[in-house]
């Protein structure tokens, strides 16, 4: 981008239509740039908020496998790299230990066009990251949740919109959870009214 600049500073006055074009180029990298940046709440603060909610989930104990273990997937793409740094961010994160949670992590590597009902994780998962992903339907994802009744959660707050259940987003500096409640009903989830009030609703 700074050669591009360069560039433009030192053009002169005749070369107008040179000069829109190398606009419009640092336009498009900058909007790319931004829209990259998906991730509002850092991973490490956001795990913390997502153990709390479940402990407001009245059904979140039937998801749990027998010996109480939270077995939590996280769904990425391998050849990309924003999508790898949240995986890797999260798996960090769900390694801490943390009072009153046992939990185990699944790494689910997607590739494009597999059939996603074929994955043998689905039946023993708790729940499932999915993480900022391109290519992959969402929707395709959100169907195994919903049939095998697996909390889902999202690293940005712009797919809570589309049908995951929880995400985290800031307001001012302080984040805040993000629940889509025809999502939560289909997962199996029944959230407390003492989360909801704290939460935006979709």
């Amino acid at each position: 981008m700074s050669v591009l600049k360069a560039q433009f500073d030192h053009m002169k006055d005749g070369s107008t239509f040179a000069k829109v074009i190398i606009m419009l180029l640092m336009a498009t990298l900058i909007c790319a740039c931004l829209k990259a940046q998906t991730v509002e709440v850092p991973v490490d603060v956001q795990v913390p908020l997502l153990l709390k909610a479940t402990t407001f989930d009245r059904t979140f104990a039937t998801k749990l496998q027998k010996n109480g273990t939270m077995q939590v997937g996280i769904a990425y793409q391998e050849k990309n790299r924003t999508s790898v740094k949240e995986m890797e961010e999260l798996q960090l994160a769900l390694s801490k230990p943390v009072a009153g949670f046992k939990i185990q992590v699944v790494l689910m590597p997607l590739a494009d066009g597999e059939d996603l009902s074929k994955r043998k994780e689905w039946a023993d998962l708790s729940a499932i990251y999915i993480t900022s992903l391109r290519g992959t339907k969402l929707d395709e994802l959100l169907n195994q949740t919903h049939l095998h009744k697996v909390l889902s959660v999202s690293t940005d707050p712009d797919l809570t919109s589309k049908g995951t259940t929880i995400s985290f987003q800031l307001v001012g500096s302080r984040p805040k959870f993000v629940i889509n409640r025809t999502g939560a009903a289909a997962e199996g989830c029944d959230f407390s009214s003492q989360l909801l009030k704290l939460a935006t609703i979709y």
